[in-house]
């Protein structure tokens, strides 16, 4: 039985083509299928930002040798720490995400013949 042909699916409009909705009408779409991971991500960031002047705050209150040492030391933390640790988990991230699905022994079925 030869394999069942495949097609590509039906659009109204040609592969290398824009939409003729405009930018704005692709812009929207986009906006709508990507706000489910935008929003999560821009409120994480809006906390860590808040968090660091937050603390910075605090830090001058103390004085201001104490709001230098602190300043000096978010900025090592994160040049070194958290951006080498982003660099090093960047990579496994697509091999983390695959789903593991456990692999079947063979050398019991040879042995036994």
């Amino acid at each position: 039985m030869p394999p069942p042909e495949s097609r590509a699916p039906e659009t109204d409009h040609q592969p290398n083509e824009w939409p003729s909705d405009g930018v704005v009408g692709i812009t929207v779409s986009e906006l709508k299928l990507q706000h489910g991971i935008a929003i999560p991500l821009v409120a994480m960031n809006l906390t860590w930002f808040a968090k660091l002047a937050i603390t910075t705050a605090f830090l001058g209150r103390l004085g201001k040798l104490q709001l230098a040492g602190g300043t000096l030391g978010f900025t090592f933390a994160n040049v070194t720490g958290f951006s080498v640790l982003n660099g090093l988990v960047g990579p496994w991230s697509p091999s983390a995400a695959r789903p593991t699905v456990p692999r079947t022994s063979t050398s019991s079925a040879r042995s036994s013949s």
